[in-house]
């Protein structure tokens, strides 16, 4: 559910009625500061409940008066109707996005040719602010914010030598001959990020270039994958370092990994969809399709994006739904891939 902070009302409080007609009966008042969880929404009227602070538990107030901003957004919300961008986030090609999932509107990037990671503020109708950046070694092809300090990092080759063009017909199969040369160690890279960035520990625990990342609920769990291993590891708590679970040699290339809310590891290497535990295989459902994607939880349901369009996988029962896509990829398959295959040219647009 979306929140919203009062931001209006500072001395006398927002006018909380029982219904969305601003002519119903009036319950009292919600205080300046208190935060509300968002019910329904109707035009410029929210119907709320109480999170914190002082006043009316539940009921209806406006969002504005006369122009002026009663209520503001939090986190992710915050940026809810409004366009950021495009802006120029790196020298060279953006290749990897992820939205921070510990502190709300900041944004990580990352671009391969430099073989550098930066780290944006996101605020409403204005341009993202540089926080921080840091250097890596290699082809960052995921990452992660762990917790406030933590960021770990994924890293598939070595960085290209100077004059390769990215769009050059022969760029991925180029890029996968490299990772062959990665140090042990260089594939899986945590790094502290107070009061600057640094590399903090090397995780040797792929043989080969590391691709895919997903992390489990909490943060605690974190599944990585290189073309011929799947690993599961964990860590205690916030600050420490990751300690393997299991390791599975793979057959086939993993294209994508998640979670779902319930802390269950999935993965799809376009042809089966496969649930893991403790290192085995608990069930895996057949499917035939092209370059998938992405591998989405929902509440009951995987959603596999791939070329054609969309796969809904029941994890209860193992039934699939397709969805095909009529007119082209959707808005919603171009956002899921970039996630995985990156951005082009040099910037991005929210």
């Amino acid at each position: 559910m979306a929140r919203w902070r009062v931001v209006g009302g500072q001395e006398k409080g927002l006018i909380v009625r029982s219904s969305a007609e601003v002519s119903s009966q009036q319950l009292g008042r919600l205080n300046y500061g208190a935060e509300v969880e968002e019910l329904q929404l109707l035009g410029e009227r929210l119907e709320f409940q109480k999170v914190s602070g002082d006043g009316v538990e539940r009921g209806w107030v406006s969002l504005r008066l006369k122009g002026k901003e009663l209520l503001t957004p939090c986190g992710w919300q915050h940026l809810r109707g409004c366009s950021i961008g495009p802006f120029h986030a790196h020298e060279e090609k953006v290749t990897t996005v992820a939205f921070d999932p510990v502190t709300p509107l900041q944004l990580w990037t990352a671009s391969w040719s430099s073989a550098s990671v930066r780290h944006w503020q996101l605020a409403r109708h204005q341009q993202p602010q540089l926080v921080n950046q840091l250097k890596t070694h290699g082809l960052v092809s995921a990452l992660q914010r762990l917790d406030q300090d933590t960021l770990l990092t994924a890293i598939s080759a070595n960085p290209m030598p100077a004059g390769n063009v990215c769009h050059q017909a022969d760029f991925k199969q180029r890029m996968a001959e490299l990772d062959d040369k990665l140090e042990p160690g260089q594939q899986l890279v945590l790094w502290r990020l107070d009061p600057r960035p640094e590399m903090w520990k090397q995780l040797p625990f792929h043989p080969h270039g590391c691709r895919l990342l997903a992390v489990g609920p909490g943060n605690e769990l974190v599944a990585s994958a290189s073309k011929e291993r799947l690993v599961l590891s964990h860590r205690s708590g916030p600050g420490a370092p990751l300690e393997v679970l299991w390791s599975v040699h793979l057959e086939q290339k993993l294209t994508a990994l998640c979670f779902t809310e319930t802390g269950s590891l999935w993965s799809c290497n376009g042809q089966h969809v496969t649930c893991w535990e403790e290192g085995r295989t608990k069930s895996s459902v057949e499917i035939q399709v092209d370059n998938v994607s992405a591998l989405v939880a929902l509440q009951d349901e995987l959603l596999i994006a791939h070329e054609t369009g969309f796969l809904f996988l029941d994890v209860g029962t193992g039934q699939i739904r397709q969805q095909p896509l009529v007119e082209g990829p959707s808005v919603f398959d171009r956002l899921l891939r970039c996630r995985s295959s990156g951005l082009n040219p040099k910037f991005i647009e929210w």
